[in-house]
């Protein structure tokens, strides 16, 4: 709680200025890459003594809503509103794409999203792809944790670092993967997945609620 107030109070005391444009796109073309709102960018999150990254989109110059469904250990939630430091600290590199990476401060705002795990049985990149679109149709977040990962540093001494995937999760059989998905209720979750056992003939187990 401590920490979202103290984020809480960082955006009471720094937005008004703000308000005033021109002072905006300078503080936001000094300290970021040139984008507009809405602006895909990579968060990072330390918790357990480590830390690992979260896709975000920009709301203004230091506040964003996270896309990523955070690990539980971090206390962050789908769809938080959080305060980030302005100062790029890394890129991340997704296939080839690269997107700056920025430290969170803290959370303004808590989403209502609860965050849930289950393993997914007979699965196929076809059938996890339809679980995905039905996840989002239903305004259900959703991603594969079997190859979630922490960040590992590839630096040079003086540049910016680049992070890249670093495999922690436990790798369950060929056919089955573990799957974190975020709703504001676990029936919205156990429609979508019934929906998606009928659809697929898959089958799913071990659904658990995080928090």
């Amino acid at each position: 709680m401590r920490r979202n107030r103290t984020a809480g109070g960082i955006w009471e005391l720094q937005r008004r200025p703000w308000a005033k444009t021109a002072w905006r796109k300078t503080v936001w073309q000094k300290f970021t890459p040139p984008a507009p709102q809405g602006a895909l960018i990579s968060l990072r999150l330390e918790h357990s003594g480590l830390f690992e990254l979260t896709w975000a989109k920009t709301l203004d110059p230091v506040r964003a809503m996270l896309f990523s469904i955070p690990h539980p250990d971090s206390d962050f939630q789908y769809r938080d509103i959080v305060l980030f430091d302005r100062e790029q600290v890394g890129i991340n590199i997704s296939g080839k794409r690269k997107v700056p990476v920025f430290s969170v401060l803290g959370r303004i705002k808590r989403s209502f999203f609860q965050t849930f795990t289950c393993v997914l049985h007979q699965t196929t990149a076809q059938s996890i792809q339809r679980l995905e679109a039905l996840c989002a149709d239903a305004g259900i977040g959703f991603e594969i944790w079997t190859d979630a990962s922490w960040s590992k540093t590839i630096s040079v001494a003086g540049k910016i670092p680049e992070y890249f995937g670093k495999q922690v999760f436990p790798t369950p059989a060929d056919t089955e993967v573990w799957a974190a998905l975020a709703s504001k209720s676990e029936s919205d979750i156990l429609q979508v997945l019934s929906n998606w056992r009928i659809i697929s003939l898959g089958s799913f187990s071990n659904l658990e609620k995080w928090g």
